[in-house]
């Protein structure tokens, strides 16, 4: 019997992270149900096989199935309150170290998976240094190396570490309660299709496909931070399409790319997943239905939390690709549409959130709320 069916077989229970307490830059250790997790934790004597970072309201992990892409955290399901293990710093990171870790990880999406240094960490560990680490990411490799590019050398070897190394370092403390028992209603939505995983399908494409059509041009390379660099995540493409930018058929042949991926097609995909966060009535009835006092507050507040993780991030990335417009490129356009509309669409949901407030005397949400729509509106 394969792994995937027993997997679908298992009825619960399952084990949600406490992901409105999850603090950015946050390591989570996972184990997984797999042939793979099993040896992995086997050899490294270990109740974990995976590892990833919290970022703005969301995961950032690497995969085998797609690289280094994000993962929505109330997605996430295990089947024991000890199969995720949260890890904080033992010493409290500056505002600037944890902006600079976030912004390292996003930085990072789009990252091939590279399964031969992945085992060579986890199998061979004694052989794991006799030769140099590609640009290539595994999962502790990423929560290592992110932190090490900051200062904190959180493992003997960064490039090469295992979960378990990561659960065991010393800079590091555990936080409790952290896990809960899902509710059904949180089962029922963590275990349906995700339109999350389409995008990171819909990414890898671009991505594939990209670097094909550079390879094709005869690029290989991109210039990071003054290194030439095998070309490997979504900002070296990019890079690459600006270094290159007086070749129009090379921007021009990115930007089919983007379209014929479906790497656009997440602009607007919430609005066809969840239509109540863009309307006052679905959004009320959503969230009152069955719902005491307390629970229509703990809804609104994880609302607006969600909102609230990912606003800076999403002004920084709309300013950033307003500014590319002068450069006048295809390429520079369609980053532009992507981010335009995803803060047209926080934009929306912030409204609808506002008015429900203005509604239950959420005076604070209410407040804040307002602060922010008017930042949006001023920038646009």
């Amino acid at each position: 019997m394969s792994q995937k069916k027993k997997k679908n077989e298992y009825k619960g229970p399952y084990f949600i992270l406490n992901h409105e307490h999850l603090k950015p830059g946050d390591i989570i250790l996972e184990r997984g149900y797999s042939f793979n997790s099993d040896v992995i934790r086997h050899m490294t004597n270990s109740n974990y096989s995976h590892a990833m970072i919290y970022v703005d309201g969301t995961i950032i992990e690497a995969t085998p199935e797609g690289g280094v892409f994000s993962r929505i955290p109330n997605r996430s399901l295990v089947r024991s309150a000890e199969d995720f293990l949260v890890l904080r710093p033992s010493e409290k990171l500056s505002s600037e170290t944890v902006y600079k870790i976030c912004k390292d990880a996003r930085e990072l999406i789009g990252s091939q998976y590279s399964k031969p240094e992945a085992a060579r960490t986890k199998l061979y560990g004694f052989i794991r240094n006799l030769s140099p680490e590609s640009r290539k990411q595994f999962c502790s490799r990423l929560v290592a190396q992110i932190y090490f590019m900051n200062g904190i050398k959180l493992v003997e070897s960064p490039s090469f570490c295992s979960p378990s190394d990561i659960e065991k370092s010393k800079l590091l403390k555990k936080i409790p309660s952290m896990v809960r028992e899902a509710s059904e209603n949180e089962k029922a939505f963590a275990l349906k299709e995700k339109p999350h995983d389409k995008h990171t399908k819909n990414s890898v494409d671009f991505i594939r496909q990209s670097i094909i059509i550079l390879n094709s041009y005869s690029i290989k390379n991109v210039d990071v931070a003054g290194e030439d660099l095998v070309i490997t995540t979504l900002n070296d493409i990019a890079r690459s399409v600006f270094e290159n930018r007086e070749n129009k058929e090379l921007d021009r042949d990115i930007t089919n790319a983007m379209y014929e991926s479906g790497y656009m097609d997440h602009i607007y995909s919430d609005k066809k997943s969840n239509p109540y966060r863009y309307d006052h009535s679905l959004f009320k009835l959503k969230l009152c239905y069955k719902s005491n006092p307390s629970e229509i507050e703990e809804k609104l507040w994880a609302e607006f939390e969600k909102e609230k993780s990912v606003f800076i991030h999403r002004l920084e990335s709309y300013c950033c690709a307003k500014d590319n417009l002068y450069f006048n490129l295809m390429f520079f356009k369609a980053e532009y549409e992507i981010c335009r509309g995803l803060i047209m669409g926080m934009l929306e949901r912030l409204i609808v959130i506002e008015r429900f407030t203005k509604e239950k005397e959420q005076s604070e949400i209410n407040k804040q709320c307002n602060i922010m729509i008017s930042e949006i509106i001023e920038i646009l």
